[in-house]
C-alpha cells in the first residue's frame, strides 16, 4: 500500500483523473449488471408485489433488462405513499431534499473555490492548477 506521507500533491493530471473516472464507472456497471441479473431471479425480494398480493391488486412485472430505470425516476411521490407506505414516501422524500441541497452547494461553492485553488498555483499546466 502506498505511503501518504510520500505522496506528492503535484502529480494530480488528467491521468489519475481519468483511472479515477474509470474505476468508478466499472463499479458502477458492475453493481448494475449484478442487480439487473438478480432482479428476476430474486423476485420474492425485488418484485413481490407481482406476486404476493391478491391477483386483481398485482403489478405487473417489469419485462426488459433496463425497463426499470425511467420506472423508478419518474414514479410520482403519491404513488409511492399510496402503494408502499409512509416509510418509503419519507426515505424517497428525504433522498431528493439531500440532492436539491447538494446541488445547490455545489452551485454555489464551485465558481468560488475552484478559482481560489487555481489561483495559487500559476506556475503549474492548467490541468494541475484546477486538481484538488
Amino acid at each position: 500500500m502506498a505511503d501518504p506521507a510520500k505522496a506528492d500533491p503535484k502529480n494530480n493530471t488528467v491521468g489519475s483523473f481519468l483511472t479515477s473516472l474509470a474505476l468508478n464507472g466499472g463499479l458502477l456497471v458492475l453493481q448494475t449488471l449484478i442487480f439487473v441479473a438478480l432482479k428476476d431471479k430474486l423476485s420474492r425480494v425485488y418484485q413481490p408485489r407481482t406476486y404476493l398480493p391478491p391477483a386483481d391488486l398485482r403489478a405487473e412485472p417489469v419485462r426488459g433488462i433496463f425497463s426499470w430505470f425511467p420506472q423508478t425516476i419518474t414514479t410520482k411521490s403519491n404513488t409511492i405513499i399510496n402503494v408502499n407506505g409512509l416509510d418509503a414516501y419519507m426515505s424517497v422524500r428525504f433522498f431528493e431534499m439531500m440532492m436539491k441541497i447538494f446541488a445547490v452547494f455545489m452551485l454555489v461553492t464551485w465558481p468560488i473555490l475552484l478559482p481560489i485553488n487555481a489561483a495559487g498555483e500559476w506556475q503549474r499546466r492548467w490541468c494541475r492548477r484546477v486538481a484538488v
